[in-house]
C-alpha cells in the first residue's frame, strides 16, 4: 500500500518557497555537531540568524549561498525520496522509537521510502516492502513485493522490528498481516503499528453523529477492481487493533497518538464524563473493553494518528489510567 506523494522535485531551486525552507530546517538538523545550530550555520553562510530563521519558515527567498550549500549537502548524501502524505507520522517515529541498534527493520508498507532512507542513513539494516515496490524511490536494495492480505513472502524470524506506518486500515485482513508480523518477527522483536486514530473523542462524535467513525469511500472508490489499492477498509478502534495483536500472540506494551488536534479540546467536557464512566464501570466491562488502555483522556483527546507497539514475547506493562 503506499500513500499519496506530496509534490517535490530533485532540483532546489524548484522547490516553493516554504518546502525549500522546511527541506533546509531539516537539512541543518541533521548536520554534525554545531553546524546543526542556526546561528553557526548561519554566520558559516554569511548571512544573519534573523535571515536564515525567515528562509526556514518560507518568508524570505533563499540567496545563492543558501541554495548552494543546500544542493551540495544533497548530493553529499544523495537525494532522499519523496515525502509522502504520511511524512510528519513517519517524523515522530522516528524522533520517538528506540530501535535497537544493529537490528534488522522491516518497512511495511515503505512507499516511496523515505523512512528507509532516513533508517539506513542511521546504519540499520533495512528491508522495504511494498504492494507496489516499483514505487520505492530510496538508493540500495530495492523494495520487495508484499502483499498484506497475503502470507508474506519472507522468512520466519528474520527482522527484530517491524514498522507498519498508515497501512494496515487498508488491508481486506489486517488479523492474517498480524499474524505475519508476528512469524517474521524475532523472539522479542517489537512491532510498530500506526494507523488512523478512530477512538478520540471527535471520531467518537463523529459515529453518534454520521453513523461512522470514518468517511466512507466515494463511489469512484468503490468495487472489486478497487481492491489493488483500496481506500480505508478496515475501520477498527484502538481496542479492535489491540485484539489483532492478541490473536497473533503479540502483547501490546504502548499505545498513544500522534499528530495532535487541538480543536478537540473542545470536547473536553464529553471526554471527562467518558473517562468517569470508565473509572467507575465494572472490572469486568473494563477489562473486556480494555478501558485501561482505550479510555484515557491521553486517547480521547489524541492525535489523529493511533501509535501501537507490541512485543512478541515481551511483557505486558499496564498503561497509566489517566
Amino acid at each position: 500500500m503506499t500513500a499519496t506523494d506530496s509534490p517535490q522535485t530533485e532540483d532546489s531551486g524548484a522547490l516553493s518557497q516554504p518546502e525549500f525552507g522546511r527541506q533546509l530546517r531539516f537539512m541543518r538538523k541533521r548536520q554534525p555537531g554545531e553546524h546543526a545550530l542556526r546561528p553557526v550555520l548561519a554566520r558559516m553562510l554569511r548571512i544573519s540568524d534573523s535571515d536564515l530563521g525567515r528562509i526556514e519558515a518560507g518568508e524570505l527567498a533563499p540567496p545563492p549561498q543558501v541554495s548552494r550549500w543546500f544542493e551540495e549537502r544533497l548530493n553529499e548524501a544523495g537525494h532522499a525520496p519523496k515525502r509522502s502524505s504520511r511524512a510528519g507520522i513517519l517524523d515522530e517515529l522516528l524522533a520517538r522509537i528506540p530501535f535497537p541498534p544493529g537490528g534488522h527493520i522491516l518497512d511495511l508498507p515503505c512507499g516511496p521510502g523515505w523512512l528507509t532512507h532516513e533508517l539506513r542513513g542511521k546504519g540499520f539494516e533495512v528491508t522495504a516492502a511494498d504492494l507496489f515496490p516499483e514505487h520505492y524511490q530510496g538508493r540500495g536494495a530495492s523494495a520487495v513485493r508484499v502483499d498484506m492480505n497475503q502470507p508474506f513472502p519472507l522468512p520466519d524470524e528474520s527482522f527484530d522490528v517491524v514498522v507498519s506506518a498508515e497501512g494496515v486500515e487498508h488491508l481486506e485482513n489486517p488479523w492474517l498481516a498480524f499474524r505475519e508480523f508476528a512469524r517474521v518477527l524475532k523472539k522479542g522483536g517489537e512491532l510498530v503499528v500506526c494507523t488512523p486514530n478512530y477512538s478520540s473523542i471527535e471520531r467518537r462524535v463523529g459515529y453518534l453523529l454520521k453513523g461512522s467513525a470514518a468517511r466512507p469511500p466515494a463511489n469512484k472508490d468503490r468495487g472489486a477492481d478497487k481492491l489493488a489499492s483500496p481506500p480505508h477498509l478496515s475501520v477498527f478502534s484502538a481496542s479492535h487493533w489491540k485484539l489483532a495483536g492478541d490473536y497473533a500472540g503479540l502483547e501490546l506494551v504502548e499505545m498513544d497518538s500522534l499528530m495532535p488536534r487541538r480543536k478537540q479540546w473542545f470536547l473536553l467536557p464529553l471526554a471527562l464524563f467518558v473517562w468517569i464512566a470508565s473509572r467507575v464501570a465494572h472490572q469486568g466491562t473494563v477489562d473486556r473493553y480494555d478501558m485501561r488502555w482505550t479510555q484515557r483522556l491521553g486517547m480521547l483527546l489524541g492525535g489523529r494518528s493511533l501509535l501501537l507497539r507490541f512485543k512478541k514475547g515481551g511483557l505486558r506493562r499496564s498503561p497509566d489510567y489517566v
